[in-house]
């Protein structure tokens, strides 16, 4: 258990470094709070938009069929002529 002269010492400590915390703060332009939630520098992230409710995602695109079977003979043709390489590699 913590005696109260203990206790009173780490609540002294504590606001000694709440003192230097604002001091430095003041010293540095409030620099070194720029990790700890303050405000956050750049392009805000995709889907974000001040002032509004969150921007609704897209729905997620689907492909024709006719579209997917052209990646499909194009892939198996890449990979036919990738392993006619390895063969005559050897």
């Amino acid at each position: 258990m913590i005696d109260t002269s203990t206790l009173k010492r780490a609540i002294a400590v504590s606001e000694r470094i709440e003192t230097l915390r604002a001091e430095l703060n003041s010293v540095l332009g409030d620099w070194s709070s720029s990790g700890t939630g303050g405000k956050r520098r750049g392009r805000p992230a995709k889907g974000f938009d001040l002032g509004t409710d969150p921007v609704k995602k897209r729905k997620k695109r689907k492909l024709s069929p006719e579209a997917l079977e052209k990646i499909r003979a194009g892939q198996k043709k890449r990979w036919a002529a990738f392993h006619k390489a390895q063969k005559a590699g050897k």
